[in-house]
This record gives C-alpha cells, structure tokens and sequence, in this order.
C-alpha cells in the first residue's frame, strides 16, 4: 500500500512489468521538476504483465491521480499500464498534466476512473504529450479533459 509518492529533484522512479501500486484512499504519485528536471516517471510494463496502479479500495475515484508536473524529461513514459479507481476528489483525471509536462502515454487501460482518464490542467491542451493505443472503460469524465 503506498500513500502520496512524492519524486522530485532528479529521481527517476522506475517500474517493473507486473508491478502493482496499491494507493490509499485519496493518495497518489506526484511528479515535480522542483530543482532538477532529471526527474521521470518510468512506468513500462509488457501486454502479458502490465503494471497497475489501483486503489486498495476498489471503487471509481477513490484514490486521486497520477499528477504529472512541469517535468520536460523525455523519460516520462506510461506504456502497457492498468490504471483503476482513480480520479478521487478534487482530481480532474486519473493522470493530470501542470504546465504541459513532457509524457508519453500509450498502451494503457483507464478502468473504472472517477474523473477524466487525461487532464490538463493550464491549458486546453499538452502540446508535450505523446498518446496512442489507449482504452477506457467506465470512465466518468471522458478520455481528455482541461481546465
């Protein structure tokens, strides 16, 4: 079980295929430049083991988002990833981008999500995201949504 995972000042968090991140209620993972903008997310599971990011409590919107922030590391990748019950309280998606984050998301399930699957946030669009191959199901919100 993880509460907010926090990366920042030139971590790379690395994922592995089959790796299941279990979030509290209201919880998530935030991914800030801060100082250093080596930081990135690098989730890159495989289509017979993906990588899940879930919720303890199974339900839509109960844990709150991958938020993506100002980070301009090509590294950024969500590939082959199971995203379930996000998009909690006062998230705008299941993954929301702050200040047109560099992200490539592809191959990726958006399930049973409690707000949009993607949100940008500061703009009508992310002219750095990169996105193909991804699917919904039970998606409150729609696939793309912005402030």
């Amino acid at each position: 079980m993880a509460n907010t995972l926090v990366i920042e000042d030139g971590t790379k968090f690395t994922l592995q295929p089959g790796v299941v991140i279990e979030f509290e209620d209201g919880k998530g993972l935030t991914l800030d430049k801060s100082f250093d903008d080596g930081s990135a997310l690098i989730a890159e599971g495989t289509p017979d083991n993906p990588i899940v990011f879930t919720g303890v409590t199974k339900a839509p919107g109960a844990w709150h988002s991958l938020s993506i922030r100002r980070t301009s590391s090509v590294q950024n990748k969500i590939d082959n990833v199971l995203i379930e019950y996000a998009g909690g309280a006062g998230a705008g998606g299941a993954i929301e981008m702050w200040v047109d984050p560099v992200l490539t998301v592809t191959n990726t399930t958006f399930k049973d999500i409690g707000a949009c699957a993607l949100y940008n946030r500061y703009g009508a669009t992310n002219p750095n995201l990169t996105e193909s191959n991804n699917t919904t199901e039970n998606v409150s919100g729609g696939y793309m949504c912005s402030e």
